[in-house]
């Protein structure tokens, strides 16, 4: 600077600008002269705003140094240092927020079932009996669901609607189902009628509050460039698409939802015959308006216009088709209830099979343009004479199974970072019952690393 504090006091200013060209306020154009530069250096004459990153540029080969000098902007470089710890701050806060709502999340969920018996004692028309319901692969167990038994103590007839309508708020908050076949429980479905078919009414409403496939956020450290969200679609849900995505979110550190907890928070419980229709309608919303670091569960019979698949390959996403076998579909449970009232067990077997047919057709077609698409057959698991609960404990090896193959899929196409994955695994232990015996039945095939872990 000279003696009047101007930054152009240097010698040798004006002869760097070399009779350049700069353009004024009004868009004339302004040959530098040696005189012009005088009057600078001088205060008799300034440049103008637009002038000075220009000016500045050729004076020190940086546009945002004379404008610094003068106070009209902040110093570049403190600036710049600034604003990297200022955003590594508001990084470092949002994590941990975002860890304190998961973990707000995890108690909410762990206290929903003391929520619905207080609400259910509050409307002074039920009761309602909880059972625990322990699973898991092999010797493990965890809390998938509590079994409810809901029963009218007003003298009135305990009707499905009257329920849903008397704890509309807190069913639509919570993963509750409407499974009278789901065991154990503390009362059994009463015995068919042997003329007629249908169950004898005894009163009771049987749902579940479901546990291990209920939504959930993702975990902090959960960010991939090549994953950005992954579904998780069946024809039938007797292949557990809503427990394998969320088994496959656990893995992945992603959140979790499903077509169906969608369905029943928007639309109700009832009303089965326009569930797929709902369920389909919000699994085409999610293709279109996709949820980033999100896994989601879907099943259903609708195969057209993104119904199933999606209409075109994205970047980023990766659907898993869990694939039932014949076998299976030959179980009168995996067939969608409109479907077996409008067609004998024999043809819907048939119409699935039809379904598979074109389902592999798009997969190929899709595959061919650059879509992330992985098939995984789905059988049935024991003899038919297996009893319930050895049962469950085959379909949840099966289940993990499923979710394993699909995450390893992905790891060895390189849509996950070993760095992120191993990390991720890692923090599954100490969460949920749920993410620890997943955590176990992952370590015990040598998945996660021994040297994480004592």
């Amino acid at each position: 600077m000279d003696a009047n504090g101007s930054p152009l006091g240097d010698v040798g200013v004006a002869a760097k600008f070399d009779n350049r060209v700069l353009l004024a306020d009004d868009g004339r154009e302004v040959i530098v002269t040696n005189t012009l530069v005088s009057n600078w250096k001088s205060g008799n004459k300034r440049p103008s705003f637009r002038q000075l990153p220009v000016i500045s540029e050729i004076l020190f080969d940086n546009g945002w140094h004379l404008p610094s000098l003068l106070g009209l902007i902040p110093n570049y470089q403190e600036d710049w240092i600034h604003d990297a710890v200022d955003t590594a701050r508001r990084i470092d806060e949002l994590k941990a927020t975002e860890e304190q709502l998961q973990q707000a999340v995890s108690s909410a969920a762990r206290n929903a079932i003391g929520q619905l018996v207080a609400a259910t004692c509050a409307t002074g028309k039920w009761a309602v009996a909880v059972y625990p319901s322990y699973e898991g692969p092999g010797q493990e167990r965890m809390h998938v669901a509590d079994r409810l038994d809901f029963r009218r103590i007003d003298g009135e007839h305990a009707l499905q609607v009257h329920l849903e309508s008397d704890l509309r708020d807190l069913f639509s908050g919570l993963n509750v189902l409407d499974s009278p076949g789901a065991w154990p429980r503390w009362k059994r479905q009463p015995a068919r009628d042997p003329d007629s078919g249908h169950r004898k009414d005894d009163g009771v409403l049987r749902y579940s509050l479901v546990h291990s496939s209920a939504p959930f956020p993702p975990v902090p450290s959960s960010h991939y460039h090549l994953l950005r969200s992954v579904s998780v679609v069946s024809l039938s849900h007797e292949c557990w698409p809503m427990d394998t995505g969320a088994a496959l979110a656990r893995m992945l550190g992603f959140g979790f939802a499903s077509t169906r907890a969608l369905s029943k928070r928007f639309f109700g419980l009832r009303d089965p015959d326009m569930a797929e229709e709902h369920r389909t309608h919000l699994h085409r919303d999610l293709h279109h308006h996709r949820w980033h670091r999100y896994v989601w569960g879907h099943f259903g019979t609708e195969i057209a216009n993104e119904g199933f698949f999606p209409a075109d390959p994205y970047a980023g996403h990766v659907t898993i088709w869990l694939r039932p076998s014949l076998d299976l579909l030959e179980k009168k449970r995996a067939i969608e209830p409109a479907l077996r009232r409008k067609m004998t067990s024999a043809e819907s077997v048939a119409h699935y099979a039809g379904l598979d047919r074109r389902l592999e057709e798009q997969m190929h077609a899709l595959q061919k343009r650059g879509a992330e698409i992985i098939d995984i057959p789905v059988d049935v698991v024991g003899p038919k004479s297996l009893s319930r609960p050895p049962r469950r404990t085959l379909q949840w090896e099966r289940t993990f199974i499923n979710a394993l193959q699909a995450y390893t899929t992905i790891v060895d196409r390189g849509l996950v970072p070993e760095r992120n994955r191993l990390a991720i695994l890692d923090a599954l232990d100490g969460q949920t019952d749920i993410d620890n015996v997943l955590y176990r039945w992952l370590r015990d095939r040598g998945l996660v690393p021994a040297t994480m872990r004592n």
